[in-house]
């Protein structure tokens, strides 16, 4: 209705009674804070507004009845085969009478309390979140790029550091995990408290290597010291094309959902090299154009910077402790077959820029 009617925002009906038996139906079926927190009074992501909140239902239709107002009572509410007709007209008149006759008020109350506090926690575990991914997959760059915070989305993939986690409160870290697959998953009704839980105790107690299939396909791996949450119906078969550099400018990475900015400088226009793992610095009378970006492949073999023989990019990345699906995920940069960087993680030492440099060639990932 608010999309139909290009508004901004929408007031619906919701009283302190829905909030009431809202908080009873979350705390039944187990929920969190936020889930008992129930109804917020302005949803800002949805933009809606309830502003008959801390009224009653029998307030809002005694006025209605005085000022002559007529209504529609819908029939389907007084059908005890819901979950939250059953608690409107059995649980809550049976707490009134024998336990609290204001207990809507106190429900209420308890949701508000909930929800404020919910709120602070929710803010506090999204900087925490920050602080712990490692790198962010399959998500525009809007969503994802070098400060790693994606929104949520269908698809992709999140990493978090294992020690960062380690180290924050355990409340917050449960509220990562929530984050982290709701990311993912837009829709996590299907994932309770004893999913989260298992990721927990993944990251606490089991081996590297280890994983879970969680509902809605998701899968959740420990590699090394990595949490990987992913799409297990997703894998993600990179094309086996090849991109061209483009030099200087923006060459866009479909299968990567990134970009490679390229820029020639002189050297002498260059005080220091930057020491930024995004960021790759080249000796460009070295390479041979054109620059080809592609995924990985069987027998790849590069020079890392810092060694004079060659290596098994394999073993480059057994030693660097990046798991097989995560492998995947790096683009390399090559001139006449020879690879120059490895996006992300280290550049070759044939290319490495020296005294006798004329020109640098800069690459950035964004």
């Amino acid at each position: 209705l608010k999309e139909k009617n290009n508004a901004s925002k929408i007031a619906i009906g919701h009283t302190l009674d829905d909030r009431a038996e809202t908080v009873l139906i979350n705390l039944i079926k187990g929920s969190g804070g936020s889930g008992i927190g129930g109804m917020d009074f302005y949803n800002r992501q949805k933009g809606i507004i309830r502003p008959l909140m801390t009224t009653t239902r029998s307030e809002i239709e005694r006025y209605l009845k005085e000022k002559k107002v007529k209504f529609i009572s819908d029939s389907s509410n007084y059908k005890k085969i819901y979950l939250r007709n059953k608690i409107r007209l059995e649980l809550i008149p049976l707490l009134e009478k024998s336990f609290n006759p204001g207990i809507k008020r106190r429900l209420a109350d308890t949701a508000q309390i909930l929800s404020m506090e919910d709120d602070y926690l929710d803010e506090q575990a999204e900087k925490f979140l920050k602080s712990a991914l490692s790198k962010v997959y399959g998500f525009s760059s809007q969503e994802g790029g070098s400060e790693a915070s994606p929104d949520k989305g269908e698809g992709g993939k999140i990493v978090l550091n294992i020690d960062s986690i380690k180290s924050f409160p355990v409340a917050i870290t449960y509220r990562i995990i929530r984050k982290a697959l709701w990311r993912l998953k837009s829709d996590i009704k299907s994932l309770s408290f004893s999913h989260v839980d298992k990721v927990f105790l993944l990251i606490t107690e089991s081996k590297t290597g280890s994983s879970l299939n969680l509902p809605g396909k998701i899968k959740v791996q420990k590699a090394y010291n990595e949490l990987v949450f992913s799409k297990s119906d997703k894998k993600r078969n990179l094309p086996e094309k090849t991109v061209k550099l483009i030099v200087p400018g923006e060459t866009k990475l479909p299968f990567f959902k990134k970009s490679l900015n390229s820029v020639i400088l002189p050297r002498n226009s260059i005080k220091f090299i930057v020491n930024d793992k995004n960021i790759g610095m080249f000796d460009f009378q070295k390479i041979e154009t054109p620059i080809i970006v592609r995924t990985r492949r069987n027998g790849d073999r590069f020079t890392p910077l810092g060694m004079k023989g060659s290596k098994k990019l394999k073993d480059f990345f057994i030693d660097r402790k990046i798991s097989r699906d995560m492998r995947e995920e790096i683009p390399l940069l090559l001139s006449s077959g020879e690879i120059m960087w490895v996006v992300g993680e280290r550049g070759s030492d044939k290319f490495k820029i020296t005294r006798s440099t004329k020109e640098v060639l800069l690459v950035g990932l964004v």
